[in-house]
């Protein structure tokens, strides 16, 4: 089974060759997006370009920033990436503090008799889990901005229309002290109520997934066919959690083929919207989780040179570090 990983990553080059050596067979192949903001050549200097291993060039990597549309950007332009070369098979998004905790024998096993699905998980809005933004619901009726600054990167502005609550008056506020650029434009959008566009479905998602190369592309031609698509989620709060999976969701056709994503994720955790980060300590768990849900491919997120990381290694077959 050919699988092309998509791996985006900012920091720990040592992490992400340990992450792409592990995954590395004659049937694998790399697109590794490194934020704008970083220096390249750290990463290049341990892991170099090769038949199979491919950095998205510096005139299209991303300055991603939490929370907005610069994700799902950089997701889109490691897509197309993938397009160009169309190896086929299926296509996977990683972060570079993933790590499989299945060997490749058995990825590649799943991948082949699961032929023809996606893995993607999908939710309702609104969503039980996003209890302080009324279940996710505030996300799309408020514009948000970004207000990153030195004291805080994930700091967000978030505007309400025609209202005058507290996160919107807040909004403002921080407009003006961090991104009085963009004040003029929030003001003018207050008066505008927002309008979710009518080619999308209305869910949201985990942003990693495992899908089949002619998914992704559809994905990717769907939104340059809908230029009002990237308008909209422009101002919207955390869109890699919904843009992905709304689209698919409003075709039956890739609707159905959806199942449950690969990735296991530990959210019990929420650390200022960061999962929790597995330690040694909780091998036993991931195991247990394995046993119950064989779709279970990769986990998030590690630290590097955590000696959970060598556990995970023994136990699929490898030699540890």
């Amino acid at each position: 089974m050919t699988i092309s990983y998509i791996i985006l990553a900012y920091n720990h080059p040592l992490q992400l060759k340990r992450l792409v050596e592990r995954l590395q067979t004659d049937e694998t192949f790399f697109y590794i997006h490194i934020d704008r903001k970083s220096d390249i050549n750290q990463f290049i200097s341990v892991l170099p370009e090769t038949g199979n291993i491919s950095y998205i060039p510096k005139e299209e990597r991303v300055d991603c920033h939490w929370g907005d549309l610069s994700l799902v950007e950089a997701v889109l332009v490691s897509c197309r990436k993938v397009l160009q070369y169309g190896h086929g098979g299926y296509v996977v998004l990683l972060s570079g503090q993933d790590y499989p905790i299945r060997g490749n024998q058995y990825i590649n096993d799943f991948l082949n008799d699961n032929k023809g699905l996606d893995f993607l998980s999908i939710y309702p809005v609104p969503d039980k889990k996003k209890s302080s933004e009324n279940g996710g619901e505030e996300r799309f009726e408020n514009y948000t901005f970004d207000c990153q600054n030195s004291k805080n990167s994930r700091m967000k502005a978030k505007i309400r229309p025609l209202s005058f609550n507290v996160k919107t008056l807040g909004g403002f506020v921080r407009l003006a002290i961090y991104r009085r650029d963009l004040l003029p434009l929030a003001i003018k959008d207050w008066f505008v109520p927002r309008h979710y566009p009518n080619c999308l479905a209305r869910v949201f998602n985990e942003m990693w997934f495992v899908l089949q190369f002619d998914t992704v592309e559809y994905i990717v031609r769907f939104w340059e066919s809908h230029p009002e698509i990237k308008e909209y989620y422009t101002y919207t709060h955390i869109p890699d959690e919904t843009a992905f999976g709304s689209i698919l969701c409003a075709d039956a056709k890739h609707r159905e083929r959806l199942r449950d994503m690969c990735h296991l994720i530990d959210w019990d955790v929420n650390l200022n919207g960061s999962p929790k980060t597995f330690h040694e300590k909780d091998f036993s768990w991931i195991e247990q989780q394995k046993r119950v849900h064989p779709n279970l491919l990769y986990a998030r997120k590690f630290n590097q040179d955590d000696d959970i990381l060598d556990l995970l290694d023994k136990r699929n077959g490898y030699e540890a570090r």
